[in-house]
């Protein structure tokens, strides 16, 4: 009976060695984490070996068994820059192993995809866009900071640090000197970041700049128009959650200064 195979797309979160040349990888796709079995891709000579470095985007044929085999596949993208830098590797593995022990769905998964291009290419706004993929990670499992005001008795004025196991702003009176008093400007970047919204930004102008140059990009590349579709739309949610963030910032401490 002929083994029925299984085509999917992820990326490569982990290699593990499981034999002399066999290793077990550890892949995310939009709505979960596999593990499968990819033969002899520790020899230097395997066809397999590009498919399996951590850091990349393919897309690859498995066996449909309990425990999946690699037999084929291709490198959609490669972030291969990510592992020249010791730093970028180190937030790369880390945020890697935050997916392990969350729900995985498919915002989250083109988030992923759009920090690690970020990284690969050391883009400036590298850390803003990772420090979402946490912000987001931490939402979905319910453990959201709130910042609107002092966790405790509820008052704006003299906000002075952030508490985890209060989970939010803390005032002078209610902090009493137990946790360290934190920048205005580190309380605005937090702030900015929990109250995030889209409509802060000039989505409109923004949209019509960012959707024109990729499209052209994009079809360029020979990409069909439900891809470039599909693709475009979550890179626009990320740049625009970018962009919407510093704004936020922006105001926040104008505001600040005024008063």
């Amino acid at each position: 009976m002929k083994t029925s195979i299984d085509e999917i797309k992820g990326i490569i979160l982990s290699i593990n060695e499981y034999k002399e040349y066999d290793s077990i990888v550890k892949m995310v796709t939009e709505n979960k984490i596999i593990d499968f079995i990819a033969k002899g891709v520790l020899k230097q000579t395997s066809k397999n070996r590009m498919l399996c470095q951590p850091f990349s985007y393919v897309s690859l044929q498995l066996t449909h068994t309990s425990f999946p085999v690699l037999i084929t596949g291709n490198v959609i993208q490669s972030y291969y820059k990510i592992s020249q830098d010791l730093m970028n590797q180190a937030i790369c593995n880390c945020l890697c192993d935050l997916l392990l022990h969350t729900e995985i769905d498919l915002n989250l998964f083109h988030l992923f995809d759009q920090v690690l291009h970020r990284f690969h290419i050391d883009d400036k706004k590298k850390y803003t866009l990772a420090c979402m993929f946490i912000k987001d990670i931490l939402i979905k499992d319910g453990f959201s900071m709130h910042v609107n005001d002092c966790i405790l008795c509820h008052t704006k004025k003299n906000l002075e640090t952030i508490s985890i196991k209060d989970g939010g702003f803390l005032c002078h009176n209610c902090n009493q000197g137990k946790y360290k008093k934190m920048h205005k400007d580190e309380l605005i970047q937090y702030y900015s970041l929990f109250q995030y919204k889209e409509e802060k930004s000039d989505v409109l102008g923004y949209g019509l700049k960012f959707y024109g140059k990729k499209y052209k990009e994009m079809k360029k590349l020979g990409y069909s128009k439900e891809k470039i579709k599909d693709d475009i739309s979550f890179s626009f949610k990320a740049n625009v959650e970018i962009k919407s963030t510093e704004l936020s910032i922006k105001s926040v401490k104008e505001k600040a200064k005024d008063e």
